[in-house]
């Protein structure tokens, strides 16, 4: 291999992740674990979405989460539980960890 091979791979690589630079926080389903459907309201095949806005750090953990929408308690409940265990990918700026500090999340609580 040649040192034109080399650096152009490294090119590549270093500049394949370019459209990641700038992005919001994500959560990390691979890290998160699964969310509990409240049993009683699954019992009674009660479904709902509840919306939530957190901070989420430059570590990738949330705070601050509160419901914004949501119609049950359980759900609600359960939803913050979930986000406030969650596991997230930081916000980035320039390639670099920062804080996003108005995360949005949608939970759509059905019944299959």
């Amino acid at each position: 291999m040649c040192l034109t091979q080399v650096l152009g791979g490294f090119w590549y690589f270093h500049h394949q992740n370019d459209s990641r630079a700038n992005r919001r926080a994500s959560i990390n389903r691979a890290l998160t674990p699964a969310m509990k459907y409240p049993k009683n309201l699954l019992l009674r095949q009660v479904q709902d979405r509840v919306s939530l806005t957190c901070q989420v750090d430059p570590t990738g953990h949330a705070h601050g989460c509160h419901i914004t929408d949501g119609h049950y308690m359980e759900f609600n409940q359960t939803a913050l539980v979930f986000v406030e265990h969650a596991i997230f990918n930081p916000a980035l700026q320039n390639g670099h960890p920062v804080k996003d500090d108005h995360y949005t999340l949608h939970i759509n609580f059905r019944v299959k």
